[in-house]
């Protein structure tokens, strides 16, 4: 059948999810937007992954209830999320804000809107519940001691990281200016791909003359691939570090699967073609480039910082790094040419050394439930 044929199918079924009501929808979602309906409607779309590996992946978030659904829908969407966006599929996540496990509402009664907003930027595959691991959650304890206001953002992450950024701008702006109180102070920690996000969402409101970042005071990178990451190391970000194990078989099979986020991440890329980026899925893999184009400068006048996991010693493990990305990636550091040779910043400005933090013997997951990375989280983002 070819890719038109499918598609034909593919619009059946979205008038059928248009029908009307039907049983067994998840709670939440409009009448149409049954898991069976759903999961025919992306299968049968004009797509170049294996057929059987969705079904069984669509037939889990189906299966799944609260968290666990959750969790599989943000794994499909870092796989697939460009594709689910562009087929206008239910299951695309759109980007909201979270507060306290639920979507903002800034005309709620409950809501203790404080001077100070602490942002949190969740990873690849992930959304603001991948912040809690092994009982621990850095947000609620480090907006308790700065007396500021937490929320997290949730996204697509399969979407370019342009196009999150992009967004993340607007949103950002929208944020400043509708805030209960005035916003005096922003803080933004992203983990991983969230970082990214951060700083794509700062060079484009320097190029738009947005007015956030006036209040945007620190900007924190935990386990942030600067430079990119190995490719062959993604597929054993599905299998090893999310370890969901409903889906853990479907989600093997998918690990070949580029999706737009994914392809940015190799690179570290934060803008859309002119400036970087513009690899999506589809395109045949590239060599990890050497020569990196020049990045966006860090946002001026805010505090940054990069907090990096690395399995081993620092001196033995720098190219392993937290087993997802390398050291030098995550200080945002040139790699070096010679032995002995002092690391370079590719980062501008360059992130003075007392700005960079190493954790040994820490995986990539591990940045979220370290105690030790909890006590430089607070140093970053405290005054002094």
């Amino acid at each position: 059948m070819g890719t038109g044929s499918l598609w034909k199918v593919n619009m059946r079924h979205k008038h059928a999810l248009r029908a009307g009501p039907a049983p067994g929808r998840w709670p939440g979602a409009e009448p149409w937007q049954t898991p069976a309906l759903a999961s025919a409607a992306l299968i049968h779309a004009p797509i170049h992954a294996p057929i059987d590996a969705l079904s069984d992946l669509l037939d889990a978030v189906a299966a799944g209830d609260g968290a666990s659904r959750e969790g599989l829908v943000a794994v499909l969407n870092g796989l697939l999320g460009d594709h689910l966006q562009r087929a206008e599929h239910a299951l695309a996540t759109p980007m909201q804000w979270r507060h306290q496990a639920a979507a903002l509402d800034l005309a709620a009664p409950g809501l203790q809107a404080r001077p100070r907003v602490l942002l949190m930027v969740h990873d690849l595959c992930l959304n603001e519940a991948g912040w809690q691991r092994e009982g621990h959650e850095h947000g609620p304890l480090l907006a308790r001691h700065l007396g500021a206001t937490l929320l997290h953002l949730r996204y697509n992450s399969g979407l370019s990281v342009a196009a999150n950024g992009a967004r993340l701008n607007h949103m950002l702006e929208a944020l400043a200016h509708d805030w209960p109180v005035s916003l005096q102070a922003l803080d933004i920690v992203g983990h991983g791909m969230g970082g990214l996000v951060a700083r794509s969402a700062c060079a484009q409101a320097a190029v738009g003359g947005a007015r956030w970042p006036a209040r945007l005071r620190r900007l924190v990178f935990l386990g942030t691939p600067q430079l990119g990451l190995p490719l062959e190391r993604m597929g054993s970000w599905l299998r090893r570090v999310l370890g969901l194990r409903s889906a853990s078989a479907p989600l093997a099979r998918l690990a070949g699967w580029r999706s737009a986020g994914m392809a940015d991440l190799r690179h570290g890329d934060l803008l859309p073609p002119g400036g970087q980026g513009g690899r999506g899925r589809g395109q045949p893999p590239q060599p990890l480039r050497h020569a990196q184009p020049p990045l966006p400068p860090l946002p001026p006048g805010v505090a940054c910082h990069a907090i990096a996991g690395c399995l081993g010693s620092r001196l033995h493990s720098a190219r392993r790094g937290d087993g997802l990305v390398p050291l030098a990636s995550a200080l945002g550091q040139q790699p070096r040419s010679a032995l002995g040779q002092q690391p370079r910043s590719a980062l501008v400005p360059p992130l003075p050394a007392t700005a960079c933090w190493v954790g040994e013997g820490l995986h990539h997951l591990d940045l979220l439930s370290s105690a030790l990375v909890y006590r430089r989280l607070l140093y970053a983002l405290s005054d002094g």
